[in-house]
């Protein structure tokens, strides 16, 4: 079923499971199986950038090129909660918590956890920078 929606400046981009589909004119077409499930997406402008639960975001240039988000500071890249583009070369990342995995986010919730942060990125896949940090649960980032 469908989960994350995106709009890629070209048609409807949606996640289903480990797959990136986009809507056509006539039909949907698997653009992508990523191998884990996806937990965010975004798009600008031909580019698609999907975070898994695995770790990790996934950005799938216009070319097709990809490129990989795999740490945000010096931690693995885990328990991505949103993202956004603010513009063709820079990503957003909410990241919900730096300790626990997404399917925790009840424990963290009750647990007052606050290691939630928001990171600033290029989207080669490079040069993340935390610009927020000590939120609880960051589930959005608009």
């Amino acid at each position: 079923a469908p989960d994350g929606l995106a709009h890629d400046g070209q048609s409807v981009v949606f996640s289903s499971g480990s797959k990136l589909v986009r809507r056509g004119a006539t039909a949907a077409e698997t653009m992508a199986d990523l191998g884990s499930e996806i937990t965010a997406i975004a798009a600008r402008n031909g580019r698609i950038a999907a975070a898994l639960v695995s770790g990790g975001v996934t950005i799938i240039q216009p070319d097709g090129a990809r490129a990989v988000i795999g740490k945000l500071g010096d931690a693995p890249a885990t328990c991505i909660t949103a993202l956004s583009f603010s513009s063709d070369q820079e990503l957003l990342v909410a990241q919900g918590s730096a300790k626990r995995s997404r399917s925790e986010w009840k424990r963290d919730l009750m647990g007052r956890g606050t290691d939630g942060a928001v990171w600033r990125g290029g989207t080669e896949g490079t040069g993340q920078k935390r610009v927020a940090a000590g939120h609880g649960w960051t589930h959005r980032t608009g």
